[in-house]
């Protein structure tokens, strides 16, 4: 499903859950979206979900039922709320792009964060503090990771030099590297 450019469009209609069940990719882009129907997780076949520039304000998807998940994109738009357990432990998403909504919580210290394929991990301009460990213990395969408009009490940990090659962090008040 590819929807872009549609102001009217304001939310998906109730019943796209039951009757795409197959879905594998949706891209909704410049739409005025701001919540999305209930039981989204029965979209099981969902490769990568994109969701940009709107108004969504909360996305409590339990991703983990999507188990072939490979990408989402949910830039630029005004997510405060998720589903943090199902974000920050999903087993096979490779590329997360959060960036750009303000005050997106990170995820509570009682969330385990394991992501054993994330080679992408994109969090920048959402203005929080991330005190989360960024390490290979939580992050294997890393390889980009981009903080860049957020301030951060731990710099990431010097167990990702053997995966990463991009490093964003300008705009984060650091004093010093390590």
């Amino acid at each position: 499903m590819d929807i872009r450019n549609d102001n009217k469009l304001t939310a998906l209609p109730n019943g796209l859950v039951g009757e795409m069940s197959g879905l594998r990719k949706l891209y909704i882009k410049k739409c005025n979206l701001t919540f999305l129907p209930l039981q989204m997780e029965q979209l099981t076949e969902i490769t990568s979900c994109t969701i940009i520039h709107n108004k969504i304000e909360s996305f409590h998807v339990d991703i983990l039922q999507w188990k072939k998940l490979n990408e989402l994109v949910l830039h630029h738009n005004k997510i405060k709320a998720y589903n943090e357990k199902s974000l920050w432990s999903h087993p096979t998403l490779t590329y997360l792009d959060i960036s750009y909504n303000i005050a997106i919580k990170v995820p509570s210290p009682e969330i385990k964060i394991f992501m054993p394929f994330l080679t992408m991990l994109a969090f920048s301009n959402n203005d929080v503090e991330i005190t989360n460990k960024f390490d290979t213990t939580h992050f294997p395969m890393l390889v980009d990771l981009y903080l860049n408009g957020n301030t951060f009490a731990t710099f990431p940990d010097v167990s990702l030099r053997e995966t990463l090659q991009f490093l964003g962090v300008s705009r984060s008040k650091l004093k010093r590297f390590p």
